[in-house]
């Protein structure tokens, strides 16, 4: 999609230079994203949703297990899940929130904050319906069929990136 994203902008504003999205390369707030974007179709905001349980699971896997060496036992993903509690559960209301303050999580009912998240995004797709969530992009967005490939970056059986130094 960012491929296809710089082409496209190539050809709408006429020149090569394409900006990224900041979220592509961090795993930025939906406020510092969103902040200044026109919603007149000059640009397309999407973000890709899990399933609660499956991503604290991965979350678990992935900081604990992989990076500080948690021994895999019940009693240990019971103890993070009790000190992560509040930032799992309310996690994507915090992530995707379009205010600039997590005041919004005290101060709005779940209902306006999650229709004011479903306002700032232009797409919202499901982890665990990758496939179908990239052809509903392709179809929004008019790519070709030919320009979407989609591989399961997680076959490998491991819980971390790579990319994290111990």
């Amino acid at each position: 999609l960012l491929q296809y994203a710089a082409k496209k902008s190539a050809q709408l504003n006429k020149t090569t230079k394409f900006r990224f999205c900041r979220g592509r390369f961090e795993h930025a707030l939906g406020y510092e994203m969103l902040d200044g974007r026109k919603r007149n179709g000059a640009s397309f905001t999407w973000t890709v949703v899990r399933e609660p349980t499956k991503r604290a699971i991965s979350q678990f896997f992935h900081f604990e297990v992989s990076r500080e060496g948690t021994p895999t036992t019940d009693h240990d993903f019971q103890k993070y899940l009790r000190n992560e509690r509040g930032y799992l559960r309310n996690y994507y209301l915090q992530v995707l929130n379009p205010e600039k303050t997590n005041a919004a999580l005290v101060d709005l009912d779940p209902t306006t904050l999650i229709n004011k998240i479903m306002y700032d995004y232009d797409f919202i797709g499901i982890t665990e319906r990758m496939g179908e969530t990239a052809v509903c992009l392709m179809m929004l967005l008019g790519v070709p069929m030919g320009s979407m490939l989609y591989l399961d970056a997680k076959t490998n059986g491991g819980y971390d990136d790579a990319g994290h130094d111990h």
